[in-house]
């Protein structure tokens, strides 16, 4: 999908993951976003993840049954975690955000970030009263 996915917006309600043969087979770039609001617990998944292969542009989780990451991710500007979105980075993988990752959490019980993994930030980490279980990407 490079240079085809270069604006708008794709809500998946579902997983979403990614095959072997194709290493940019989700590659958006440019004003694209990626938004997980489904109504029940979703994984990602990538079998090729990175700056110049399969990838998120902008991604906004918002899933208060909770979004796994069960692979390494690439986000290649920016990633929000919403008020009531629930992330889980799974042990022994890792998560890069080139830009800005921006954790906005009013009530713990709703949104929450457990973080087995390590989640790399770029840009700057914004923590408005995050609760975060293991390691604080934005200390």
């Amino acid at each position: 999908t490079t240079g085809l996915l270069t604006d708008g917006v794709i809500y998946a309600g579902g997983n979403v993951s990614t095959d072997c043969c194709v290493s940019t087979s989700l590659a958006p770039s440019g004003n694209h976003r990626f938004v997980l609001d489904g109504p029940g617990a979703q994984t990602v998944s990538f079998y090729t993840p990175g700056a110049t292969s399969q990838r998120f542009w902008d991604l906004e989780i918002d899933n208060s049954a909770g979004v796994t990451f069960t692979s390494n991710v690439q986000v290649n500007n920016n990633l929000t975690l919403t008020i009531v979105g629930w992330w889980i980075v799974n042990a022994g993988t890792t998560t890069t955000v080139a830009g800005d990752l921006l954790m906005q959490f009013t009530d713990p019980d709703a949104a929450r970030l457990d973080n087995s993994g390590t989640v790399t930030v770029i840009g700057t980490c914004t923590d408005e009263g995050a609760t975060v279980t293991g390691t604080n990407p934005c200390g």
